[in-house]
């Protein structure tokens, strides 16, 4: 009999949602179970030894503040506590074009102007595996758990995110992420 886990419960359901249809009773539906499932997996509370920041970032976050940078994400704001001028590059959105900007202390800007938070193995292939699981029938706690376990971020440079050839079909193997895609474009990365 296996264990009751409540967050593998809803990631098993999800998976099942998506390769049954949908959830759905007698009163109630939810559509677009990848999309949400594709959030669930996002919000997942990751151990420190999956966490990886550039060599890059890790610098110009030196640079800009002595605060820890796993606490910042998306839309923080950052304060600059550098006395002397750093220069950033800021992105809006997706867009590849930039503005430079001087920060001195006591500015701000939000993280995701700057930093990029990438996983690494993206959400879609960690959610391809978990079908896959389901679809061989071996869609259980351990398998979710070992397929979870290979969700990694990378804190770097916005600019660094945008040399990225590769962003969706990548292997399912950390080490050949790192050595096939983030090498090649440049990023050298380090455990957080």
């Amino acid at each position: 009999m296996q264990r009751k886990n409540e967050v593998l419960n809803l990631i098993i359901n999800f998976v099942k949602a998506i390769n049954e249809g949908t959830f759905k009773d007698n009163n109630y539906q939810i559509n677009s179970p990848r999309y949400l499932l594709n959030q669930i997996l996002r919000q997942i509370q990751l151990p420190e030894s999956n966490y990886f920041i550039s060599e890059r970032a890790k610098q110009k976050w030196l640079e800009l503040s002595k605060e820890n940078i796993k606490n910042y994400y998306y839309q923080k704001h950052v304060l600059c506590e550098n006395n002397n001028p750093v220069i950033v590059k800021c992105f809006k959105s997706n867009s590849n074009n930039f503005a430079k900007k001087e920060l001195v202390n006591g500015n701000k800007f939000v993280y995701k102007d700057v930093f990029h938070d990438e996983h690494m193995i993206p959400i879609d292939i960690i959610i391809k595996k978990l079908c896959e699981f389901y679809l061989s029938g071996q869609l259980n706690y351990n398998n979710v758990e070992q397929t979870i376990n290979n969700i990694y971020i990378c804190k770097m440079l916005k600019e660094e995110d945008r040399n990225i050839k590769i962003k969706y079909n990548r292997p399912f193997e950390l080490e050949k992420v790192i050595q096939n895609i983030y090498l090649p474009a440049g990023i050298k990365i380090e455990k957080l």
